[in-house]
């Protein structure tokens, strides 16, 4: 029960939390690199990234502020690629970081024990226990992403602005992009980022194009979708619309 996070303390391990959790900003996959880049520091150096006699308060403040200390500092023999890979996961802004896990797993492998990494796994017999090397020569690399299919017919006229509307600070299909874009990230279970898409182009679709229109309505149901999925269903109540509006009738 120690371990549970109290009501009111910031979630997260303090050695590990990248610098946009500490400013309680958004938190997106990167974020997870950099703790990712912080276990592996400590792992090939057996030092952390920031002093472990600093209170909880600097190691806060160390994460946002002060550059970690090169891993080959404290491991002349460490791999330059290596280094850098580390380096590059600390990095404060997340936009220098690694632009995902499947590339570090890339740039992990070449560095995995040499005794048949490639060598598939013999049938073990009865009652053998699995081999325990075989996480550190063939560790389960991420999920690869499928290239979403070039459509084969036009979206349906529900997602397509009128021709000729206008939407002040947005391009031409902007509307029709963000449903695409929005949907990919619901399929990934990325709610949030998805709520995120919507958010942008709802606000100014309706000075455009009515409250009430088609285009808007469907988007407004697709971040409801996003927000019911992501256990905030408090914040969809006032996307989705009444079932007398979907009739066409007026708002209760």
């Amino acid at each position: 029960m120690t371990r549970i996070t109290m009501t009111g303390r910031q979630l997260g391990t303090r050695a590990c939390m990248p610098p946009e959790q500490v400013l309680a900003g958004g938190v997106d996959p990167r974020s997870d690199l950099y703790s990712l880049g912080c276990i592996l520091y400590e792992a090939l150096t057996h030092q952390p990234v920031f002093s472990a006699d600093y209170t909880p308060f600097r190691l806060q403040r160390a994460h946002v502020e002060e550059e970690p200390k090169p891993p080959s500092l404290h491991r002349p023999d460490l791999s330059a690629d290596l280094d850098q890979l580390v380096t590059g996961l600390l990095a404060k802004d997340s936009e220098a970081r690694p632009a995902s896990a499947q590339e570090v797993y890339d740039r992990l492998v070449p560095h995995l024990p040499q005794t048949g990494p490639a060598t598939p796994d013999k049938p073990l017999p009865p009652g053998a226990l699995p081999d325990p090397t075989r996480p550190y020569r063939r560790p389960m690399a991420p999920r690869p992403k499928t290239p979403a299919p070039a459509p084969t017919q036009p979206l349906p006229p529900t997602l397509v602005e009128p021709t000729g509307s206008v939407i002040p600070g947005m391009a031409p299909g902007e509307l029709a992009e963000a449903d695409r874009h929005a949907q990919e990230l619901i399929d990934e279970d990325r709610f949030a980022q998805a709520v995120g898409v919507l958010d942008d182009v709802i606000d100014p679709a309706p000075a455009a194009l009515g409250s009430e229109s088609a285009q808007v309505v469907e988007l407004r149901l697709l971040r409801a979708t996003a927000l019911v999925l992501s256990d905030d269903a408090g914040r969809a109540l006032p996307d989705h619309p009444s079932p007398a509006h979907r009739r066409g009738g007026p708002h209760p």
